[in-house]
């Protein structure tokens, strides 16, 4: 993976200047991990007048599901993007990034 970066928390921690394939699998799996278990604590409409801010940590996670009904195609469609732009602002590292929730899945 040629420019890859590891975050700035495994650059202060870690020793060693390159990580391995397999680490840096780990690391965007953690990374992925943290962000898809943070709930966002600011509603998005707030960050229309501060467009900077929301790419910042203050608009970091997700928006809260709880309320959705996996059998709306509306709602699985607003999963999915939020998923998708979630990890699009809070991951840039990864590319192509797509969200499907498959009706199939749901049974």
């Amino acid at each position: 993976m040629k420019g890859f970066t590891p975050g700035l928390l495994d650059r202060l921690m870690d020793e060693h200047s390159l990580p391995g394939i397999e680490q840096i699998k780990d690391l965007v799996a953690r990374e992925l991990e943290a962000l898809l278990n943070t709930r966002a604590a600011l509603p998005d409409a707030l960050f229309d007048r501060f467009p900077l801010a929301r790419a910042s940590i203050l608009n970091d996670g997700l928006l809260d599901f709880a309320s959705f009904c996996l059998t709306s195609d509306e709602d699985r469609a607003a999963i999915c993007a939020s998923l998708k732009t979630a990890i699009e602002t809070h991951a840039p590292r990864l590319k192509d990034v797509s969200a499907v929730l498959q009706p199939s899945s749901l049974r």
